[in-house]
């Protein structure tokens, strides 16, 4: 049923109150009191509430539609920036823009991936942590809202809205800095990540400690899996039998799973392919033991109709200068124009 139609359903039995009050009046003479509608009205559809002084589309969406993201749902609908105290107003619960399309384009998320930080100098593929944490402070600056591996799979299944300007920042290692020196930098600035560390290597003297995974994840972060041993697992190691070799790649995926579902008590359910590379074996083994999304380290668009299973990503590195990084995080593909 259209929203439209539950609406004049409501107003056409408040209009029935009132001819109803009329109508018994004509026995006094008076017009009898008619009580208002309860608040809020609820359909499987829509709210109908009365916006408050406290109210703001941020906390309504966080009250009606579980979650403050989702005031742009609501905006949309009404074509406002901001609610007035005493307004009627019709919060959908459907958003009416599915996975982001507009008839001029559709929604992309950016999923940023940074293979190293270095506090002193840079060196290799390393970034200098003072240039991350001045492309962290531009992506505040300009609007983005890095969101979760949850959010991000949800607008992948069922296309569900993310704020437009919705980015991933991602880290494949399990070296101490991504704790030390990327954490603090993202905290500072209200942003998360998403980890996916070669479980085998947690727990190392010179490498992330499980109890630095679990702060991580407590404070919003993702955390994924990325194999065992942290190598690619597209190439069969030298004198290994097919049989070995699948058998290998079965650890890596299940194995690295269920450690870091055994030690955080929450589900791990994606993926970062070693390197970035992947093949429809590793795919399929994937599907079977039930991960929901997989990241490549190839550049390019996400769009809600992307492969999950091959996420792109932009590598960020020491190269990743500020003019550089101010054109990565495209979050809009348009349509070109067709003309007769």
């Amino acid at each position: 049923m259209r929203p439209e139609r539950d609406l004049y359903r409501w107003a056409g039995g408040l209009l029935l109150s009132f001819w109803w009050a009329f109508a018994l009046s004509s026995c006094t003479g008076h017009l009898l009191p008619v009580s208002p509608p309860t608040d809020p009205v609820q359909t499987a559809e829509f709210v109908i509430v009365t916006v408050t002084a406290q109210d703001t589309l941020a906390s309504l969406a966080q009250t009606h539609l579980g979650h403050s993201d989702r005031a742009g749902w609501i905006a949309d609908y009404h074509q406002i920036d901001r609610v007035v105290p005493g307004q009627r107003l019709v919060i959908p619960k459907i958003p009416l823009a599915f996975g982001g399309l507009r008839s001029d384009g559709y929604q992309i998320v950016p999923v940023l991936h940074y293979p190293d930080l270095q506090t002193d100098g840079a060196q290799g593929d390393a970034l200098n942590a003072a240039a991350f944490e001045e492309q962290v402070r531009v992506l505040s600056e300009k609007g983005y809202v890095t969101v979760s591996l949850d959010r991000l799979h949800a607008f992948f299944d069922r296309g569900e809205p993310l704020p437009p300007k919705a980015v991933v920042i991602t880290f494949d290692t399990a070296h101490t800095w991504v704790h030390e020196v990327a954490y603090p930098i993202l905290e500072r600035h209200g942003h998360t990540a998403a980890l996916f560390a070669p479980v085998a290597q947690i727990g190392h003297n010179d490498r992330l400690q499980w109890d630095a995974l679990a702060q991580l994840a407590d404070s919003g972060w993702g955390i994924g899996a990325s194999g065992l041993s942290g190598r690619d697992l597209t190439r069969i190691p030298p004198d290994t039998a097919t049989d070995v070799y699948l058998k290998q790649l079965e650890d890596e995926i299940r194995l690295s799973r269920q450690m870091l579902e055994d030690y955080l008590q929450r589900p791990c359910l994606d993926f970062a392919y070693p390197g970035g590379a992947a093949n429809d074996l590793l795919i399929a083994l994937l599907k079977q033991y039930g991960y929901r999304i997989a990241f490549t380290r190839q550049d390019g668009p996400n769009p809600f109709f992307v492969d999950p299973f091959k996420v792109h990503r932009t590598t960020i590195d020491h190269q990743g200068t500020s003019d550089r990084f101010l054109t990565a995080p495209a979050t809009f593909q348009a349509i070109p124009e067709t003309r007769p």
